[in-house]
């Protein structure tokens, strides 16, 4: 592994050099990963191969997501999924959680334990009264809690590449999708009204599963 930090990953003063590590740092000991998952564009497997990288083998990792925008609630929940599928081969113990605090800093100091390493991506801020701040620097000097930093460029989606779609174009396709899927709901119902009681409900509940993960996995995919 490069022992040779960048300039840029250098911490800036020295209380941070105590609690902000960054990549080819040592890690201290500690007991779980509690990872701070952002509501933004960044590329799942990538992220799930740096968590690999700090994770002891046996050691527990939360992944932690703020749960209170009920639209972008779905999308949240197939990213943790996600992640926790990709690291589930791994020997690695990984839990998901979902926030019910208002904010990130609520939701910190609630599920955080002594003996805890907090993981974050570098953008990601955290807002104190009417300002904002690195997330990472907040939860190391204020908190003081040590933090691991992962560096943006290696696992944002942002690019020339990846095509945006009108906020009117996705409501009308999950507003069609959830008329269709009604639609097709009903005659699977109409289809299987005869047939005995356990595969009639059986049915249902497969076509009702399937419709929801069309939904979410296609709201998740333009969105």
């Amino acid at each position: 592994m490069n022992n040779q930090l960048l300039e840029t990953d250098k911490p800036p003063d020295a209380l941070s050099h105590q609690l902000l590590l960054y990549r080819a740092q040592h890690l201290p000991a500690y007991q779980r990963l509690v990872v701070l998952v952002a509501d933004d564009d960044l590329i799942e497997p990538i992220l799930a191969q740096h968590i690999a990288l700090i994770a002891a083998p046996k050691h527990t990792v939360i992944l932690l997501a703020m749960g209170g925008d009920a639209f972008k609630l779905p999308r949240i929940q197939l990213r943790l999924t996600f992640i926790q599928q990709l690291l589930a081969g791994q020997q690695i113990n990984v839990t998901t959680h979902l926030a019910s605090q208002p904010t990130w800093v609520q939701a910190i100091r609630h599920y955080y334990q002594p003996g805890d390493l907090v993981v974050c991506l570098n953008t990601q801020q955290v807002e104190i009264g009417h300002t904002s701040q690195p997330m990472s620097t907040f939860v190391a000097n204020a908190l003081r809690i040590p933090t691991y930093v992962i560096p943006t460029q290696s696992v944002s989606l942002q690019s020339s590449a990846r095509k945006t779609y009108p906020r009117w174009l996705v409501n009308a396709i999950v507003i069609t999708s959830l008329v269709s899927g009604a639609w097709g709901l009903g005659e699977v119902e109409v289809l299987t009204a005869q047939w005995p009681y356990l595969a009639h409900i059986t049915v249902m509940g497969a076509a009702s599963l399937l419709m929801l993960m069309f939904i979410f996995g296609l709201h998740f995919y333009i969105d």
